[in-house]
């Protein structure tokens, strides 16, 4: 067993006005060092805008901890600074909670945070958060586990899988996954349950979005919303050869939507069946899950920091 996950002091308690802030920092997303983090967000936090504290992951699963001791500590802002896995952890334990989720974005994907509006630059991120008000989205799960941004069964899960732990990270190593991939990938059949109304068909993957995009501006369901209290059920059917590089176009694009081969479905509650257990997706993190999953949508039940608060 490993060692207990070091937990962080309670936060101080403000003076006067200000707010309290816990900034859970991935030590390894993005390119600078701890140190470096570490003086980013002294320099550009504004000075008397928070009482904060800066704190490291150690390993998977260790944000959750972090953001639920910041809950139970009454801390107004939880800061995630990394990627869409220190994202979705810290999320999940702000979930029906009145504590909002800001965002320093510096993974190779950000989904969540460009549907937002935060800036990619993270100088422009760290001064936002002084200026942004809370704004309430919604969330989702799949077989219980929260996701706030995509999940998804099929190619993008397969995808996913392959890409986890490779060494060369970044938008490039992983269009070069995709496309070695792309011809062995055989489409499963799945079997949905929307509104008691079961079908069954194949597919070439199957994503549930709450927001608009997986990250990089991949945008497979271009109309969603993430306060609409819906989620988009996007069906991608088999497709050609020849209709991919076509539908690369679109899925950046944001026409994604317009294709034949993809069935949108607005819902706020699906089962999907599988052939076998296999690779799942949470907001771009590979998971193993059951034959069965399901999918359910929770109103309202996030607070986050955008960048902005019409279109999201």
């Amino acid at each position: 067993m490993h060692a207990p996950f070091s937990i962080p002091a309670a936060i101080p308690t403000p003076t006067a006005l200000k707010k309290t802030a816990l900034f859970i920092v991935n030590p390894f997303s993005g390119t600078r060092s701890k140190e470096r983090k570490t003086a980013l967000i002294r320099e550009h936090v504004p000075a008397g805008a928070f009482d904060y504290q800066v704190v490291f992951t150690e390993a998977k699963g260790h944000a959750v901890e972090l953001a639920a001791r910041a809950v139970a500590d009454g801390v107004d802002y939880v800061v995630a600074v990394g990627g869409d896995g220190t994202m979705n952890e810290a999320a999940r334990s702000l979930v029906g909670t009145t504590t909002a989720l800001g965002i320093i974005p510096m993974g190779s994907g950000n989904g969540l945070a460009r549907h937002l509006g935060i800036p990619l630059d993270t100088v422009a991120a760290l001064r936002l958060l002084s200026k942004a008000r809370p704004v309430t989205i919604d969330s989702a799960t799949l077989n219980g586990t929260p996701f706030f941004c995509t999940a998804g069964a099929g190619f993008d899960a397969y995808i996913g899988l392959k890409f986890e732990g490779k060494k060369k990270r970044g938008f490039g190593a992983y269009v070069r996954t995709t496309l070695r991939e792309f011809f062995s990938y055989r489409p499963d059949v799945y079997r949905l349950t929307v509104g008691g109304v079961t079908t069954e068909r194949p597919a070439f993957l199957v994503s549930f979005a709450n927001a608009a995009q997986y990250g990089n501006d991949a945008f497979i369901a271009p109309q969603a919303s993430i306060r609409d209290g819906l989620l988009d059920l996007c069906v991608m059917k088999p497709f050609p050869y020849a209709a991919a590089l076509t539908l690369g176009f679109k899925l950046f694009g944001r026409t994604l939507h317009e294709s034949p081969y993809l069935e949108i479905t607005r819902t706020r509650e699906v089962t999907v069946e599988r052939p076998a257990p296999g690779p799942i997706h949470l907001d771009g993190e590979p998971h193993w899950m059951p034959a069965a999953l399901h999918v359910q949508l929770v109103p309202a039940s996030l607070r986050v920091l955008a960048g902005k608060e019409e279109g999201i």
